[in-house]
């Protein structure tokens, strides 16, 4: 498997040529790459004059296919959501290299039919090449051999391929258990980002609430000045009763005939005048004490419903930010574990 990764490499090396023109050309080898099924394979290309290529978004693409993308590169994490399902946790770039430009792709234990034409597309370059790959199959044609030195090579060929499948048995456990972590961590990923919105939503609807609290007050301000609206009509209507209580008192005196009689029927009437105005006086009072207990028990429900959804909104955001840790957490143990099996 190394002897064809750095073969490779070496044709790479020699056969490389630039695909476009500009400040910094995109590169790769012009030569087919050849690799047995089951091996990890590495498509070279790379920036030239080398230029930073982390925060660009790089595509790698196997025109003809449906969906075509292979692995695309962005915002320093691979796109999951447009990869193409064959080859999901099977390609990685070497993230820690894009800074100088790198952006080979590896595919992991290639098959069959991963054979055919690569793209690799730079969109805020507008660069892009094409690599070819191609798949041979592990056995040897022993018919222009002599009897012995077929049966040698047979010996050897099965010798080796004993070999290697141990080994890619070994490696392939390993790697099955990286990505099995990867999995469990990405469905974690999914559920928090998952719970993080409905949070969201819940502190929108609790925001709604304050609202809702804030034109009850603005009620509540509205009721009060209602009450002292009332509370001025009493004191006008209890001035009025003073002056017809000194106007009849004035009356009797002022004037003539019996006095006796005058004051009788003044009395009377002044009677009537008080026990009226007493009536209104009452009635503006049941008025006045429902309106101030319908204020009061306003205002309470008010400030205890405020204070409430107050304190529950301060521990949803709390939670909230949790779960933004947790989610960079591991946002970052994911892309710790790709350079790993890059590497």
């Amino acid at each position: 498997m190394h002897v064809f990764i750095w073969f490779g490499f070496w044709l790479f090396s020699l056969y490389s040529l630039p695909v476009t023109t500009g400040q910094s050309n995109l590169i790769c080898s012009t030569q087919p790459i050849v690799a047995h099924a089951g091996d990890d394979v590495i498509l070279s290309c790379r920036l030239d004059p080398p230029i930073s290529a982390s925060s660009r978004t790089v595509e790698w693409t196997k025109p003809g296919l449906d969906p075509e993308y292979i692995h695309v590169h962005q915002d320093g994490r691979l796109v999951y959501q447009s990869q193409n399902p064959l080859y999901n946790y099977r390609t990685a770039l070497f993230v820690d290299q894009l800074i100088n430009g790198n952006v080979s792709m590896k595919i992991f234990r290639v098959k069959t039919s991963d054979a055919g034409k690569y793209k690799c597309f730079l969109p805020s370059l507008w660069k892009e090449t094409f690599i070819e790959l191609k798949i041979e199959d592990d056995f040897m044609d022993p018919s222009s051999c002599t009897p012995c030195v077929a049966m040698f090579i047979l010996a050897v060929v099965l010798l080796v391929w004993k070999w290697r499948q141990s080994k890619t048995e070994t490696k392939k456990k390993n790697e099955e258990k990286e990505l099995k972590k990867m999995e469990d961590l990405d469905k974690i990923l999914t559920k928090l980002s998952e719970e993080l919105l409905n949070k969201d939503e819940e502190q929108k609807d609790m925001t709604k609430i304050i609202e809702r609290l804030k034109e009850v007050s603005e009620k509540l301000v509205k009721q009060k000045e209602q009450l002292i609206v009332q509370m001025q009509k009493a004191e006008k209507q209890n001035e009025e009763n003073e002056k017809k209580v000194k106007s009849v008192d004035k009356e009797v005196t002022e004037k003539e005939g019996d006095k006796t009689l005058n004051r009788a029927q003044g009395y009377l009437k002044l009677k009537e005048i008080i026990q009226e105005a007493n009536w209104n006086l009452e009635e503006r009072k049941k008025e006045h004490q429902q309106l101030l207990m319908t204020t009061v028990n306003l205002t309470k429900r008010t400030v205890d419903e405020v204070k409430r959804i107050s304190e529950k909104k301060e521990q949803v955001e709390r939670h909230m930010q949790q779960i933004k840790k947790q989610i960079e957490e591991i946002q970052r143990k994911l892309q710790l574990d790709t350079i790993k099996l890059v590497n």
